[in-house]
């Protein structure tokens, strides 16, 4: 029971199913597609036995593929998160290293990896802090947040060239956990997400560029 599956709903209404060759069959392991291309392929991640994740790929045909980020930790809750398809194809997505520190990473069509971090991102170990990168727009800019050194959220914007962009959005708390969680980029700039205000009310906001 509550093991996860992925499924690829065709145009007609038909679906597909799939797993992942050693995803776990425990309560919330599986399989967990997040992204799919104008060519049907498939990226997302799954968790092994143990609960580690791995980053997986599944092309047009069908296809898997699974992927770790170097670097990336093998204890429970750590590992590779594949979340996003930039323009030309590459893999978008956030990894845990063993210290629990989150990192972005860019997996280009021939399989290697680039690694980046916000600026500002926190470094204390084992405290879940750095960067989560969530959006990627039709130019290849991507968008996420960052969480600091006392443990408060951030947004960013990577654009194509690797250039970073650091915000906050007003009313938005700074205290552990709050702050804005940025989610989407659209083609001309503009982010949306929600932010946690200083009472930890939930407020939606959007960031035109």
């Amino acid at each position: 029971a509550d093991v996860r599956h992925g499924f690829l709903r065709h145009v007609d209404g038909s679906f597909e199913t799939f797993d992942l060759p050693g995803a776990g069959t425990g309560p919330f392991q599986g399989t967990f597609s997040y992204a799919i291309s104008p060519s049907e392929a498939i990226t997302g991640y799954y968790l092994d036995d143990a609960g580690v994740s791995h980053g997986f790929f599944r092309d047009h045909r069908g296809v898997l593929t699974s992927f770790d980020v170097p670097g990336g930790g093998t204890d429970p809750d750590e590992g590779t998160y594949g979340g996003g398809f930039s323009p030309g194809g590459a893999i978008m997505g956030n990894y845990f290293t063993p210290d629990t520190l989150s990192h972005g990473f860019l997996r280009d069509r021939n399989g290697d990896f680039l690694s980046f971090d916000s600026p500002g991102a926190g470094t204390n170990p084992d405290t879940f802090e750095g960067t989560y990168p969530f959006g990627i727009n039709s130019s290849g800019a991507i968008t996420g947040w960052y969480v600091d050194d006392a443990d408060a959220n951030h947004g960013f914007i990577r654009d194509k060239n690797g250039v970073f962009t650091t915000f906050d959005v007003p009313g938005a708390g700074m205290g552990p956990g709050q702050g804005p969680l940025v989610f989407s980029i659209a083609p001309n700039g503009a982010v949306t997400g929600f932010f946690l205000d200083p009472d930890n009310v939930v407020h939606g906001f959007v960031r035109t560029k």
